[in-house]
C-alpha cells in the first residue's frame, strides 16, 4: 500500500481494522488536568509554540491560588491525576522570574523545588487523593 495515493478513506478503513484486531473496541485514558505551571522557558526551540518570554502577549506563570483552584475543579470532575507543564529552568535565564520565585510562599531558588514546595505546603484536605493500586 502506497500511503502517499492511497484514498483518506481507505487509509482509515485500514487502520481502524488494524486496530480493531489488536485492541478490539477498547478504549482507555487517565482522568487528568493540564497544568501549564509558567510557559517561560530558557530554550528557544523553532519547534515550540507553548514557550514565552517574561515581556511576551501570552506569559503567564500560574499562583499557587490558580493551581488549587484548578486542582480543586479537577477533583470535581474526576481527575485522579494532574500532569504539569513547564518550560526549562526560567529561572536560570530570567532575572525577573527567578524574583517571582524568590518573593514566593515557598521561597524556593527553582521552579521544580517550588512545585515540590507547594506540592508539599498543600493543605490534605485540598489535595486530590490517589485511588489505591
Amino acid at each position: 500500500m502506497n500511503l502517499l495515493d492511497t484514498p483518506t478513506d481507505e487509509l482509515l478503513a485500514a487502520a481502524r481494522a488494524r486496530r480493531d484486531r489488536v485492541w478490539k473496541r477498547r478504549i482507555t485514558y487517565s482522568p487528568k488536568v493540564f497544568l501549564p505551571l509558567t510557559n517561560l522557558c530558557r530554550n528557544v526551540c523553532d519547534y515550540c509554540a507553548f514557550r514565552r518570554s517574561p515581556k511576551d502577549e501570552g506569559a503567564h506563570t500560574m499562583s499557587p491560588d490558580e493551581v488549587i483552584a484548578q486542582l480543586e475543579r479537577a477533583a470535581q470532575l474526576g481527575c485522579t491525576e494532574a500532569l504539569f507543564c513547564l518550560g526549562d529552568r526560567p529561572e536560570a535565564v530570567f532575572p525577573s522570574y527567578r524574583a517571582q520565585l524568590a518573593a514566593g510562599a515557598s521561597r524556593a531558588p527553582s521552579t521544580i523545588s517550588c512545585g515540590r514546595a507547594r506540592s508539599r505546603s498543600t493543605p490534605a484536605s485540598r489535595r486530590t487523593p490517589t485511588p489505591a493500586s
